[in-house]
C-alpha cells in the first residue's frame, strides 16, 4: 500500500496529523480519522448533516450496486473501451488523487498504466467495495484508500501529480470550494480530469426510464439515476474552474465501448442479474455489448456523448506574498534593519514568488536591488503617523489582501491585522518577549498595545519567525506552543568595513569631533539597553585606572532616555560622553572600525545586531551574559552580568589593556560573524513561506 502518513494533514488547520494506534489525530482541532480495516475514516462527529446524509446514500448505493457486478464483468465492460484515459500520459510512478472511486475501475486502469493512486470517497462502504475489486485484480500494492469529504481533503498542498474526479462534483455541497480543494492538492503543472455528465436528451429520457425499471423491480438502489441527478452544461463546467488556479486544456467527449447506450442496457442487465428475477443467458452480456458497438458507429449518435472529460492543467502561478513594512522609517535601526534586509534579499532570491511590499513614503529604503517580482505599494499620509499607521494596518491592509489576492502575509513587527479574510496565511516575526518578560522597560501605551495583540496574532499565525533560539524558547514557554510552530532565522551582517582604522578615525573626527580613542555603544537610548550601568562602569575606569578614552553613544532617543542624561550629569561626564544621535547605516561602520572597544550590556535582546556588526568590523566586544547574547557571540566576546557594574568595568579594562586578549577576540569575532548572513536569513525565510504554503 502507498504510505499516506507523509501527505495527510488536518483538513481544518492543515497541520500534520499524528498517528496513535488506530487513529490519526490533530491535537489543535481535535480532528480524528479512525482506521478501520486499514482505511482512515472521517468520524461522524466531524461531518456536517449533509455530508452524513450523502455518506448514508452512497453506502446504500454500494450495497445494491457494487454487489451486482462481478469483477470479470467490470473488466469486460470497462477494458473493452477504446478510450485512453488522459492521466495515463503522466510519467510512471506519478501519484494520482481519485475523488469518488466508484467500483474502482478507473483506479485499475491508472494502476495498470504504472501510476500510484490514492482513492477517496465520503462513504466507507464505497471504499471497501472498490478496494475489494482492486485487491481481487492484484493491483492493491499501488493504491490506498481514505474516507473523507471532498470539500475538506486532508492532503498537503501540491502532494499529487494529478487528480481524477469521477461523477462526484454534482454531489458536492459547494462545487467551487470542492474544486479549490482539488486544485490545492495538485502540484503546479499537474493534470486534473473531471468526469461529468452534461444536461442532454439522455438526462430527460433514459433516466426516467431507469427509475421506472427500478420501481418495477422494487430495488432501493439509486445508483443508476443518481449519476445524473444534477447535470452540468459544458459552459457551467468551464465557469466552475475559473479562479481556481486551473486552466482548461480541452473538453473531451467520451463514448465507452465506442458506443452510447451501454449505460442503460448494461445497467438493466446488472439489475436483472442481481435480483435473479430471470434466468440470464450467458450470451446476453455479449449481445448487449455488440448492440452498443453497433449503435456507436452511427455518426449522429456521436453528437450526444454520454460522458465529458474536462481536462485541466494546474497553472504554474507564483504564489503572492505580501510583507508589511510600514514600521520601516528613514532612520533604520533594530527591527528596521531586519525588515530592510528581508525585503532586499527575498526579492533577489525568491524568484518563485511574487512580492508586494507595503511601505511608507519615508521608508528610507534603497530600491536599487528590487526585482521584477517585487512591487512596492506606498501607503500615503495615512501610514505616516503611528496611530494612523496602526489603524491602516488593521482596517485597510486586510482589504488590500483580498483585492490583491495575497496568498501569505508576513508581518515582521510582532503583530498582524486583527482580521484576514479568505485563504491568506499569516507569518509573523516576533523579535523578543520584552513586552511580557520586562514590561517595565516599555511605556504604558506600547505595553498595552503589544500585550493585547500579540496573543491573538500568534493564534492566527501559521508560522512564527524569531531571530534566536533564546527568543524561541521564551515564546514557546510563554504561549505553550509546539516546537515546530516557531522557526529561527538569524539576522545577517551588512559586511565588514574594509576602510583602514586611520581613515575611519578621520571620518569620525569630521562627523562628531572625536580625536581621541573611544569606547563605543550603539543602540536606542531606552532603559532596556542598560546605559546607566555602562556609564557607572565607565566612570569607575576613569577614576580608578585613569582611562583616557571617550565614550561615544550612537543612537536615537527612545522612551525613558532622560535617565541616561541625568546619570551623565550626576557623574560629571558631560565632557567625556558624546551623544551622536542617529547615524545612517553607511556611516555607522566607520564608528565600529575606529573604536577600541564595543560595549553592549543590554538587559535583554532577541539577537543583538550591533554586536554582530562590531565583530564584523574587527572590534573587540564586551556584552551581557543574558538572553540571546551568549548564543550570538559564543567565545568571541567577554560576557558579563549586566547588573554587575564592577564586573563590567573590569571586563572593559581587561580588553583595553591586554593586547593578546584583544587580538584573540578580534580574530574569533571575525570567524564567528561568518555564521550570520542576510542571504542565509532570506533562504530560511523563503523556506518558511514554502512550508506554510505547502501545508495549507
Amino acid at each position: 500500500m502507498i504510505g499516506i502518513d507523509e501527505i495527510i494533514v488536518c483538513p481544518k488547520c492543515r497541520r500534520k496529523l499524528e498517528r496513535k494506534e488506530a487513529k490519526y489525530l490533530c491535537s489543535f482541532c481535535d480532528f480524528t480519522y479512525e482506521i478501520k480495516d486499514g482505511i482512515p475514516i472521517l468520524l461522524d462527529e466531524n461531518l456536517s448533516d449533509l455530508e452524513k446524509a450523502e455518506a448514508k446514500t452512497h453506502s446504500e448505493i454500494a450495497d445494491d450496486y457494487f454487489d451486482m457486478a462481478q469483477l470479470d464483468t467490470l473488466r469486460n465492460i470497462y477494458y473493452h473501451s477504446r478510450f485512453r484515459h488522459p492521466l495515463t500520459q503522466l510519467p510512471k510512478g506519478s501519484l494520482i488523487l481519485e475523488v469518488g472511486c466508484g467500483t474502482g475501475e478507473d483506479g485499475m486502469e491508472l494502476i495498470k498504466a504504472g501510476l500510484r493512486v490514492v482513492e477517496t470517497d465520503i462513504a466507507f462502504a464505497v471504499l471497501s467495495k472498490a478496494r475489494r475489486n482492486i485487491e481481487f485484480a492484484n493491483l492493491h500494492s499501488q493504491s490506498t484508500f481514505l474516507a473523507a469529504s471532498g470539500n475538506r481533503l486532508p492532503f498537503m498542498t501540491g502532494a499529487f501529480d494529478g487528480a481524477l474526479v469521477v461523477a462526484t462534483l454534482h454531489h458536492a455541497e459547494d462545487p467551487k470550494r470542492f474544486l479549490s480543494e482539488i486544485s490545492r492538492c495538485v502540484r503546479p503543472g499537474g493534470l486534473v480530469v473531471i468526469g461529468m455528465e452534461p444536461n442532454s436528451w439522455f438526462y430527460y429520457t433514459l433516466n426516467p426510464i431507469k427509475k421506472i425499471i427500478q420501481k418495477i423491480l422494487k430495488t432501493r438502489s439509486k445508483s443508476i439515476a443518481d449519476a445524473t441527478t444534477k447535470g452540468f452544461s459544458r459552459r457551467r463546467l468551464v465557469n466552475l474552474v475559473k479562479n481556481k488556479k486551473l486552466s482548461v486544456k480541452e473538453l473531451v467527449p467520451v463514448w465507452y465501448l465506442n458506443g452510447y447506450l451501454h449505460l442503460g442496457l448494461e445497467s438493466l442487465y446488472r439489475i436483472l442479474r442481481l435480483k435473479k428475477r430471470v434466468n440470464v443467458h450467458p450470451g446476453l452480456e455479449k449481445l448487449l455489448i455488440t448492440i452498443d458497438e453497433t449503435l456507436g458507429k452511427i455518426p449522429i449518435l456521436k453528437l450526444f456523448p454520454w460522458h465529458w472529460n474536462l481536462i485541466l492543467v494546474k497553472e504554474k502561478q507564483k504564489m503572492h506574498i505580501a510583507i508589511n513594512a510600514l514600521a520601516l522609517s528613514d532612520e533604520i535601526a533594530g527591527g528596521g534593519r531586519y525588515i530592510s534586509g528581508l525585503i532586499r534579499w527575498v526579492g533577489l532570491l525568491g524568484e518563485d514568488f511574487r512580492f508586494t511590499i507595503f511601505l511608507k513614503p519615508s521608508s528610507g529604503l534603497d530600491l536599487e536591488n528590487s526585482r521584477a517580482n517585487v512591487r512596492m505599494v506606498y501607503c500615503g499620509w495615512l501610514a505616516k503617523f503611528r496611530p494612523l499607521r496602526i489603524l491602516w494596518e488593521h482596517t485597510i491592509l486586510p482589504i488590500h489582501i483580498i483585492f490583491r489576492k495575497i496568498d501569505l502575509l508576513h508581518s515582521p513587527g510582532f503583530v498582524s491585522p486583527l482580521w484576514i479574510w479568505g485563504s491568506c496565511r499569516s507569518v509573523v516575526t516576533i523579535f523578543d518577549m520584552t513586552f511580557f518578560l520586562l514590561p517595565r522597560y516599555h511605556n504604558f501605551w506600547k505595553r498595552l498595545y503589544f500585550t493585547k495583540l500579540i496573543p491573538p496574532t500568534i493564534r492566527r499565525a501559521s508560522k512564527i519567525i524569531t531571530i534566536s533560539h533564546s527568543s524561541k524558547q521564551d515564546i514557546i514557554r510563554h504561549f505553550h506552543l509546539p516546537e515546530n510552530k516557531v522557526a529561527v532565522t538569524y539576522l545577517g551582517v551588512d559586511g565588514s568595513s574594509y576602510e583602514s582604522e586611520e581613515s575611519a578615525r578621520g571620518k569620525i573626527r569630521e562627523m562628531c569631533g572625536v580625536a581621541e580613542r573611544f569606547i563605543l555603544f550603539v543602540g536606542v537610548l531606552e532603559p532596556r539597553k542598560n546605559l546607566p550601568r555602562l556609564l557607572e562602569a565607565y566612570y569607575k575606569l576613569r577614576e580608578n585606572e585613569g582611562l583616557q578614552h571617550k565614550l561615544v553613544v550612537v543612537g536615537k532617543k527612545g522612551w525613558g532616555y532622560d535617565e541616561v542624561f541625568r546619570k551623565v550629569e550626576d557623574l560629571d561626564l558631560e565632557e567625556e560622553v558624546i551623544f551622536t544621535g542617529y547615524v545612517p547605516e553607511e556611516s555607522l561602520l566607520s564608528f565600529y572600525k575606529a573604536a577600541d572597544l564595543f560595549v553592549y550590556p543590554s538587559l535583554y535582546e532577541g539577537l543583538g545586531i550591533p554586536v554582530m556588526e562590531a565583530m564584523a568590523c574587527a572590534t573587540p566586544v564586551v556584552t551581557s551574559s543574558v538572553s540571546a547574547m551568549p548564543e550570538v557571540v559564543g567565545d568571541a566576546a567577554i560576557k558579563v552580568d549586566p547588573y554587575d557594574v564592577d564586573g563590567l568595568a573590569e571586563a572593559m579594562g581587561k580588553v583595553l589593556h591586554d593586547s593578546q586578549l584583544r587580538e584573540r577576540l578580534i580574530q574569533t569575532g571575525l570567524e564567528r560573524v561568518r555564521l550570520f548572513s542576510w542571504e542565509k536569513m532570506a533562504r530560511e525565510t523563503l523556506a518558511v513561506y514554502s512550508e506554510v504554503l505547502g501545508d495549507i
